[in-house]
């Protein structure tokens, strides 16, 4: 019995010495190649604990790591138990992104199966159905098209500059929660310009805010779904395994039925709509595509206008709250723009708002809503830094751009943690590497919405500050941070 009772304590002993080198397989990948690594991997999750768990987010999670290698063009972390680069240095940015695009064109994909619509987003796709995707967007946002949406977007802000002065008692303030009105914006710009209906944003009950329930569910932060979103990002093969959604299915479905409703009744009236769906509809036609495409595209492009631009907005509201010298030189600018040209909504009049833009900017730069960019590496290459340090990637290694530290790295940026529009006057952004501002990405995989998206934004804040004032709340939370 006692000789039984020790093959298995052997036995288990040994299973678990081959499973804990199994999980430190690659512990000195990156050392071993002469590349510094990150302090603080734990087997099988590496440096992905916190993110995972959702007690970082991608934005910051790795800022000690990057603040410890100062000198270092790139650092070695570790994805569970596989290794991955973080890009430090702008010159291996610009590689990454652009000139050495040939060999970090892929992105991460999402299970077609799983995720039906998203799935066909050009985001989540590689080869020639990225390029078939990204043609999609990119046409649908020529400046052409872009004027052709502007009448949705002065809709849509005038909706929610009645819906504000419907609840704002006479001659006295009104107290707002700035992220759900901003989301209520760019729920019905997109309702509008991808479906050509009225959202019903601004109806006044958020519980019935039937677009709002659909795209917030995608973006709840600290939840059973931000989990599984986590899960899709950093471990694919496992998200793959238990079927980790990044939407949920209900969405799919509903936002699906919505999608074959509109062409229904555009069949049935034998009608055309200048709107997105219908630059979708006739470039799929030719493709011979059905209607669950149509509705994976048009999906593509609300999650592209919805949840960015909103956050993007609330960030301009708190900052224009802390500086109302810069509310009040935006608003000049408004005043002297509309006069100019008869009306604020014309793609000449908003493109002129350049005050406008630098505040955008350096809200972007303060607070971007995507904090980390990644690549794939797609065939064999050597990446080299101006520092000296090289090594060789592989097919599927992956490389993380750190957009957020990079913004706030006073390296490029003097007094990061100040908030200054006239970072991003002319003369300033003509002496700066392009490549450390890079909150729409850059290169091939640059996100296609991004002129769309500063249009909208620059519609809405000017509209604000035409009829309001904006001010601190005393429940207004400080210093803004980014949610896990």
């Amino acid at each position: 019995m006692e000789s039984y009772t020790f093959y298995i304590v052997t036995v288990v002993i040994l299973l678990l010495v081959l499973l804990y080198k199994y999980l430190t397989k690659n512990n000195g990948y990156w050392k071993s190649r002469g590349v510094p690594e990150a302090k603080g991997g734990l087997p099988l999750f590496g440096h992905a604990w916190d993110l995972l768990f959702q007690k970082k987010n991608m934005a910051t999670a790795w800022e000690t790591h990057y603040r410890e290698h100062k000198n270092a063009s790139m650092v070695g972390v570790y994805m569970g138990t596989s290794p991955a680069l973080l890009a430090r240095n702008l010159d291996v940015v610009k590689f990454v992104m652009n000139s050495g695009f040939p060999y970090f064109c892929d992105n991460q994909t999402l299970d077609k199966k799983v995720d039906p619509l998203l799935h066909h987003d050009p985001f989540f796709q590689n080869g020639q159905k990225w390029k078939d995707a990204r043609g999609i967007f990119v046409s649908a946002f020529s400046s052409k098209k872009l004027k052709e949406r502007i009448p949705s977007v002065e809709v849509t802000c005038h909706q929610m500059v009645n819906f504000l002065k419907a609840r704002v008692p006479e001659n006295k303030s009104l107290e707002i929660e700035v992220k759900n009105l901003f989301s209520n914006f760019t729920g019905g710009v997109a309702a509008r310009t991808v479906l050509g209906i009225d959202g019903h944003t601004f109806d006044g009950d958020d519980r019935q805010n039937h677009i709002r329930r659909m795209m917030d569910s995608l973006f709840v932060p600290q939840s059973e779904k931000g989990l599984q979103q986590n899960l899709t990002f950093l471990f694919p093969m496992l998200a793959k395994i238990i079927s980790a959604r990044f939407a949920p299915a209900w969405v799919n479905n509903e936002f699906t039925r919505m999608v074959k409703e509109v062409k229904a009744a555009r069949d049935t009236e034998n009608t055309q709509r200048n709107d997105i769906m219908q630059h979708i509809a006739e470039y799929l036609k030719q493709k011979g595509m059905d209607d669950e495409e149509l509705a994976a595209h048009a999906f593509g492009f609300f999650v592209e206008l919805y949840e960015t631009s909103s956050l993007t907005l609330a960030t301009m509201a708190y900052y224009l709250a802390k500086h109302p010298e810069v509310q009040r030189k935006m608003l000049e600018e408004v005043d002297k723009v509309e006069k100019k040209y008869g009306g604020l909504y014309s793609y000449d009049a908003i493109n002129e708002l350049t005050y406008v833009e630098q505040v955008l900017k350096e809200c972007l730069r303060k607070f971007s809503p995507v904090g980390m960019a990644l690549r794939i590496c797609s065939k064999e290459v050597t990446l080299e830094g101006p520092d000296g340090l090289r090594t060789t990637l592989h097919p599927g290694d992956q490389v993380y751009i750190p957009v957020h530290l990079i913004h706030h790295d006073p390296k490029y940026w003097d007094k990061p943690e100040e908030f200054n529009p006239e970072r991003f006057s002319k003369e300033n952004e003509d002496q700066r590497d392009k490549y450390a501002f890079l909150p729409f990405g850059e290169g091939p995989r640059m996100c296609p919405g991004s002129r769309m998206g500063i249009l909208q934004i620059k519609a809405a804040i000017a509209e604000i500050l035409k009829h309001f004032v904006i001010e601190k709340s005393d429940k207004m939370k400080e210093p803004l941070e980014i949610d896990p």
